[in-house]
């Protein structure tokens, strides 16, 4: 599920997002920011303590916590005309339980030309990625393309990237889960809205998604509205939906030839180069099903597969780097290392190894073979045993079928009350994760447009693209609009703002 890059975006669409922004944007200077020098928290570390009158260098904590975060800026530069903040937040490794301030989450805030402390405020709570400040620009180039005044914030999911726990073994990071990291969100918010007053939009893309789809349940203060751009809400032990869609674009005699590949690459021994090479393989059935980026190659596989397995492995790896950047090479190698220091961690992109814990000791959603003679032959209990010999059994779930470790169906309810923020929900018609997702309205959409249907709800508002794959607001600047639109709408960002 990782994140791809916005398309160049159309100045023909330029008029109308002006239109919903209205007066958005203030006439005033840059903001009186958090730490006009080096802001160093003042009191307890919760607010800043440049002399502003926020309120936020008062010793208070934003919240009950064990331990309230701390707050240090490390750097205050202009990008590309936009002012670029970068703090470090000192996070518990336990919410309401740990005391000690023991892992460092990086956030990074862009603030345009013209922006104050009332200005609206995107939220990007991220997923299994490094978030950096040039990812940060271009997930949100469409808002920034047309001039809004709205300033920006990306807050690192704990374990990814550089925000790391201070210890010197990265190798189980028990510190890392979508509960704590939830809760880090709620912590950077309620810190960063004593400097940032204006109204707050959060949003998340796929298991960011689900992330802002909790955090909005949990603590609808945070946020105006919420955004989950192809959120899976229901996370099981297995994942054996997901054959059916690779089969489905690659069609059943390439399938086969597939299946037969998969087949050979059977290890007799966990963590082997055929290990690592049925991994590999296995990233490139993820990636050509769920990104539409990939479609165009789909008619080359089946030419690829049949090659000598030694060709059919070199030619994908050769394919996976140039077209994919080697998402699929690094989603095997680092699952494959059994040990990781804080530096190789910090020096290194290991994004796959910790999204595995997560998977073995928090949410599951592992890929299985309904039929056993497809492209994931692994059962549930081999997956367990890995799991074990990877990160010790004490830190691994039970994976029995059909078990439930989080279930975001049961947090909707929440988003149906009276006064409560509301939710927008996008949704690809041809996502494999849509089966993990709400189904689309079956009645009337409010807005049809040829490529995507607006449905009003009792949560809030349903975006579905049809023919869109995972998080096809990234794919279609059109499609990204409607999703602004719907968000700016539910969550008041009207001309008063």
């Amino acid at each position: 599920m990782a994140p791809v890059k916005f398309h160049t975006v159309l100045s023909s669409l330029s008029l109308a997002l002006a239109l919903v922004l209205g007066a958005c944007a203030s006439n005033t200077d840059g903001p009186d920011t958090a730490g006009g020098d080096n802001n160093q928290a003042g009191g307890s570390g919760n607010g800043s303590s440049n002399g502003t009158n926020n309120g936020s260098g008062n010793g208070t904590n934003v919240d009950p916590l064990a331990a309230a975060p701390t707050l240090r800026m490390t750097a205050n530069e202009v990008v590309e005309s936009y002012r670029h903040i970068h703090y470090e937040f000192r996070q518990p490794a336990e919410h309401g339980v740990s005391r000690e301030l023991t892992v460092t989450q990086h956030v990074e805030v862009l603030i345009p030309p013209g922006a104050d402390q009332d200005s609206p405020v995107f939220f990007l709570l991220d997923n299994e990625q490094d978030s950096t400040v040039d990812g940060l620009m271009k997930t949100t180039a469409l808002l920034r393309f047309f001039g809004s005044k709205m300033i920006y914030v990306a807050a690192e999911h704990r374990g990814y990237g550089q925000s790391l726990s201070d210890s010197s073994d990265q190798s189980v990071p028990t510190y890392v889960s979508h509960e704590q990291a939830v809760e880090d969100a709620h912590a950077v918010i309620q810190t960063l809205k004593k400097e940032y007053r204006g109204p707050w939009m959060s949003i998340g893309y796929s298991y960011g998604g689900a992330l802002v789809t909790e955090l909005g349940a949990r603590h609808p203060e945070d946020s105006d509205v919420f955004v989950a751009s192809s959120a899976p809400f229901l996370w099981t032990s297995g994942a054996d939906h997901y054959e059916g869609y690779v089969r489905e674009r690659l069609g059943d005699e390439t399938f086969k030839k597939a299946a037969a590949v998969m087949e050979m690459l059977q290890p007799t021994q966990m963590f082997s180069p055929k290990w690592e090479n049925r991994e590999f393989m296995e990233g490139v059935w993820l990636g050509l099903t769920q990104y539409s980026w990939a479609q165009p190659y789909m008619g080359a596989v089946s030419v690829v597969l049949d090659k000598p397995l030694d060709e059919i492995l070199s030619t994908s790896r050769t394919l996976d780097e140039s077209v994919a950047g080697g998402l699929a090479t690094l989603y095997a190698k680092t699952r494959a290392r059994l040990r990781v220091s804080r530096e190789e961690a910090l020096a290194e992109d290991y994004t796959w190894r910790v999204y595995h814990f997560q998977q073995c000791s928090d949410f599951g959603v592992f890929f299985t073979s309904p039929s056993h003679d497809g492209v994931f032959l692994r059962t549930l209990e081999e997956h367990e045993a890995e799991c074990v010999q990877m990160f010790g059994e004490k830190n691994v779930l039970a994976l029995d079928s059909g078990a439930v470790h989080w279930d975001l169906f049961d947090r909707i309810p929440s988003y149906q009350k009276a006064n409560h923020p509301k939710l927008v929900y996008v949704r690809g018609g041809n996502d494999p994760w849509q089966v993990h997702g709400p189904d689309a309205p079956n009645w009337t959409p409010r807005v049809h447009h040829d490529k995507y249907d607006v449905y009003d709800t009792e949560w809030g508002v349903f975006v579905d693209v049809p023919n869109g794959f995972h998080m096809p607001d990234r794919d279609d600047t059109d499609v990204a609009l409607a999703m602004f639109v719907e968000a700016f709408r539910l969550g008041g960002f009207n001309s008063n703002d």
